[in-house]
């Protein structure tokens, strides 16, 4: 299998924009401070962060994949 995409939550995606790209990440989309959508550095798999007006206390995370038969 390979991953496709990982989705993050923002407080605010002013700052976090930037913060991923200087992580490596290549910004592909983004809709007006409502999501941000970065292509990973290797392979094809995507990593989208959403505005979110506040975080879970209890929060886990969504992997896509994709399987190769």
């Amino acid at each position: 299998m390979h991953l496709n995409q990982i989705t993050v939550p923002s407080l605010d995606l002013k700052k976090s924009i930037p913060f991923y790209q200087k992580l490596g990440l290549e910004l592909i989309a983004a809709a007006a401070l409502h999501y941000a959508r970065f292509v990973c550095l290797d392979g094809s798999a995507t990593f989208l962060s959403h505005k979110a007006e506040a975080l879970q206390k209890e929060m886990g995370f969504l992997f896509i994949l994709n399987a190769i038969i």
